[in-house]
């Protein structure tokens, strides 16, 4: 089986492709699209996407993904998901961190390390890399650099970090959906779904959840560029074969279309 992850080798992403499928073959994308769409033309069986991190909240380029995709395949699923624990290292050639003057990372991280960049290095440049492990390879290329990755991505390259813990917080974790070109599952604890909703109907939306009794455990949005009006992701907890869920589902269909993205 083949498994899709956002690349190269190192990233976070590799490390929850590896900690659900060990003894899978992995597959390594240079964009969250283009994992998506991995899945989408069949490149690969399973892809694991990162959507949503305990500290910097979601990852909206991916959700973004997801959901376009979901509009031109709509047999793309969640199929499962996957919690890794982030613990963020500062990696550089130079021996000293006062000599940093630029750091390179995934824009997801600055969120997760703020407090400690603010800190320790506030005049510091923060530089946008495509993942993690491009930013280790960008920081080892410019001798005032540092990049900001995970343990994983420095042993991939064979570097020690200068500094082995600079996350704001300890309990840092980012989640992960498994997509698949499949049915949802109908046993799993957690439903995804996906519709719009003019911005005063949110509270009919939400109503048609609270009144079947489902517990609402992630919520956004996203404008869809006409007047106040947006698309909304909301997860909560339930199975899909649960009398509970169908009840919901069936109230939120009354005030507007509704997709499942996924259960897991």
């Amino acid at each position: 089986m083949l498994v899709g992850y956002l690349g190269p080798l190192g990233t976070y992403s590799h490390a929850a492709a590896l900690q659900q499928y060990p003894e899978e073959e992995l597959k390594p994308y240079g964009t969250l699209e283009a994992v998506v769409e991995g899945v989408k033309n069949s490149e690969v069986e399973l892809a694991v996407l990162p959507v949503e991190n305990s500290t910097n909240g979601e990852v909206r380029a991916a959700l973004d993904a997801l959901i376009a995709e979901i509009g031109e395949c709509p047999e793309i699923k969640a199929v499962g998901e996957v919690r890794v624990r982030i613990a963020h290292q500062l990696f550089s050639r130079s021996s000293n961190v006062s000599q940093v003057e630029r750091i390179y990372s995934h824009p997801q991280v600055w969120g997760q390390a703020s407090h400690w960049l603010s800190s320790t290095l506030p005049g510091a440049k923060c530089i946008d890399c495509d993942s993690t492990s491009q930013a280790i390879e960008r920081a080892w290329e410019d001798k005032n650099g540092a990049a900001i990755a995970g343990s994983a991505a420095g042993s991939v390259y064979g570097i020690k970090p200068l500094i082995a813990n600079v996350s704001d917080r300890d309990e840092n974790t980012t989640r992960f959906l498994v997509l698949a070109k499949q049915p949802a599952p109908e046993n799993k604890q957690h439903t995804m779904v996906t519709f719009c909703a003019a911005q005063q109907d949110l509270c009919k939306t939400l109503e048609a959840l609270v009144s079947s009794g489902v517990q609402v455990t992630f919520l956004t949005s996203r404008p869809l560029g006409t007047h106040w009006t947006y698309r909304y992701i909301v997860e909560f907890a339930g199975a899909l074969a649960s009398e509970q869920v169908r009840e919901a589902l069936a109230k939120l269909n009354q005030v507007t279309p509704v997709t499942v993205i996924g259960a897991y």
